[in-house]
């Protein structure tokens, strides 16, 4: 039995043939579909972001952390482990963290997603709200200063420029204080259940 160029061949996963024979299984094997997998596996971009040394450290309001930097290492690890393409993940750990370089990560390394694509952004530091308006919540980069809130990254913003991409598959990980606000009111969210 062959399902070469027949549509089954383009769903992926695990497979079951069993052979009857007068209405009693003689025999039952496995196989699987893999290459939309894998297709789908070189159309996805994350940007990974982990910080735990602050260039304005501040032990009340910023203080470094033990694990964000592991975590994102970590995190990127298990990507590769699942067949991402190195080339498709953008990995910034402390000082590469700076908002410049993050900017550009996720404004133009996340430009090469098309609207079929998925996005990820994994997202292990600090936040914080601007003490003036606590509803413009910040991600915290590395050369953030705590003293001008400015100097993050705005959650809404984060959001935002997610969206400009149009790639319908997006998933967002923030593993920091407030990391609700990335969310709206009005916006539909559904689990994603395709492959990584």
């Amino acid at each position: 039995i062959s399902v070469r160029d027949q549509p089954a061949a383009k769903l992926p996963g695990k497979w079951k043939v069993m052979i009857f024979l007068d209405d009693k299984p003689l025999a039952t094997n496995y196989f699987f579909i893999n290459g939309v997998v894998q297709q789908a596996r070189n159309k996805a971009f994350a940007v990974v972001i982990g910080i735990s040394e602050y260039q304005h450290e501040d032990p009340e309001r910023l203080p470094n952390l033990n694990y964000a930097d592991d975590d994102a290492k970590a995190f990127q690890n298990a990507l590769r482990k699942l067949g991402w393409s190195r080339s498709h993940i953008k990995t910034l750990i402390n000082k590469e963290a700076n908002r410049r370089e993050i900017v550009d990560a996720i404004e133009s390394f996340l430009s090469k997603a098309g609207p079929d694509d998925m996005i990820l952004l994994y997202w292990s530091g600090h936040a914080y709200p601007d003490p003036e308006n606590t509803e413009k919540i910040y991600l915290a980069c590395y050369d953030t200063d705590i003293n001008r809130p400015s100097t993050g990254y705005r959650m809404d913003r984060v959001r935002q420029d997610l969206e400009e991409h149009k790639a319908k598959h997006v998933v967002m990980i923030a593993d920091t204080c407030h990391a609700g606000k990335l969310m709206t009111r009005g916006i539909g969210i559904a689990p994603y259940m395709g492959p990584l």
